[in-house]
């Protein structure tokens, strides 16, 4: 029930914009004498607009790689969204773990699908090193490890300087504190796993990384990366 009165005045504040002042006065009139009735406040209005949409990991389960929450975090970022990891279990048929967007509802289906969408580009690329790693040189699992960790940071870090972060309103970024305030427990953080990089595998996924072209539309209708 409070969902639906939510959304009738979310509906009801975007008729008070209307160029109609009589439309636009009676609207307002009509969305304060709601948030009255059900004791709402602007607070509650802010985070009705807050949703959560999860994926899976490509790489960690419990501990998470610190190439891959940074790329998320990057990502997410661009969209006004926060990143929250669920850690995994090896016992669970699907123990991979999985990252949670917590954002604006409409920033977050495609705040998902830039996501997923490098992660898919990023493990390819370090699939296609890994190959010509062990084609071309003599290395040890050890080394191959390093390198191919050192050719995704060089990788994420590229993209760092593509993807610019989008500032909430300060009301978007207070019902988000709430949300994570009221539903996640504050002392449980993502185990980072870091590891040793490999220089020669870094300068590799700089490389590679630069030449991923990145997009974002200026236009506010149409809020997209566009990814090459």
């Amino acid at each position: 029930m409070e969902d639906k009165i939510l959304d009738k005045i979310q509906k009801l504040l975007a008729l008070a914009t209307s160029s109609n002042e009589h439309e636009a006065a009676l609207a307002l009139q009509k969305a304060q004498a709601l948030m009255a009735e059900h004791n709402l406040t602007s607070t509650d209005l802010h985070r009705s607009q807050i949703g959560t949409t999860q994926f899976r990991s490509t790489q960690s389960v419990s501990k998470v790689k610190d190439w891959e929450l940074a790329l998320v975090q990057q990502v997410a970022g661009a969209f006004g969204c926060r990143v929250l990891w669920i850690a995994g279990h090896s016992s669970d048929w699907d123990y991979w773990g999985r990252y949670e967007l917590l954002g604006p509802k409409h920033q977050l289906p495609v705040a998902e699908y830039a996501c997923t969408f490098l992660l898919r580009k990023i493990v390819k690329a370090r699939t296609d090193f890994s190959a010509h790693l062990k084609a071309n040189y003599r290395i040890d699992r050890k080394r191959l490890t390093q390198e191919l960790d050192g050719f995704c940071h060089g990788w994420v870090r590229a993209v760092r300087s593509k993807v610019h972060a989008l500032a909430n309103p300060d009301e978007v970024e207070a019902a988000m504190d709430a949300h994570i305030a009221d539903t996640c427990d504050p002392d449980k953080k993502a185990d980072v796993q870091e590891r040793k990089i490999g220089a020669h595998g870094y300068r590799a996924g700089k490389i590679q990384g630069e030449d991923l072209e990145i997009h974002r539309p200026m236009s506010g209708k149409e809020d997209q990366l566009k990814l090459g």
